[in-house]
């Protein structure tokens, strides 16, 4: 398995500066560019591209720490965090509202009845703006327990790797939700 920290020259840690590291890929890949003439080695500019891309977001990053560190802690049954089943339940019925809504706006093919579903449409879209609001700050909540996690890596606590899985899980959990909210976000709109 390659180490992607290693091919940036970057620390095993669970947080990286994020302009550091782009500049440092903008580094490697100037030199290592294929188009650049005398010095380009596709091989490793293809290596540099695939490190930046893993490690460039928290969910990439702090998973392949894992499969560099713990291998074995990724096999385990994900749960989701006490924390976030709330988060969770109201995502699910707002997906389910949201499939609704549509279809009724789908069935609605005169003008008028699409008219009437306006409040509604705004309604919906009121509630996925405050859905986002509330991922938003659990993902920012969850920045600042990565960064407490990286102050405290060296030298590591007997839990440090179970509190790394677990803020990897967070991660991995609030960039699904964001995704499928921006989609909902995008229908509304």
């Amino acid at each position: 398995m390659p180490d992607h920290f290693a091919a940036l020259d970057q620390p095993r840690r669970p947080w990286l500066d994020a302009d550091a590291l782009k500049e440092c890929f903008h580094r490697a890949s100037a030199s290592l560019h294929p188009d650049v003439p005398g010095t380009g080695d596709a091989a490793r500019f293809a290596e540099a591209s695939a490190a930046y891309s893993a490690l460039r977001d928290p969910v990439g990053r702090l998973r392949h720490l894992l499969e560099l560190e713990a291998p074995e802690m990724l096999g385990r049954a994900s749960e989701i965090p006490p924390d976030f089943t709330d988060l969770f339940m109201r995502l699910a019925e707002l997906r389910q509202s949201l499939n609704a809504f549509q279809k009724k706006e789908g069935a609605a093919t005169q003008g008028l009845a699409r008219a009437l579903l306006i409040g509604e449409r705004q309604l919906m879209l009121a509630r996925v703006m405050a859905l986002k609001s509330d991922l938003d700050s659990s993902y920012e909540a969850s920045m600042v327990a990565l960064q407490a996690l990286d102050a405290e890596w060296e030298p590591r606590a007997a839990d440090s790797i179970e509190r790394l899985a677990a803020v990897q899980q967070r991660f991995a959990y609030l960039s699904k939700w964001r995704t499928q909210l921006g989609e909902s976000l995008f229908k509304l709109q």
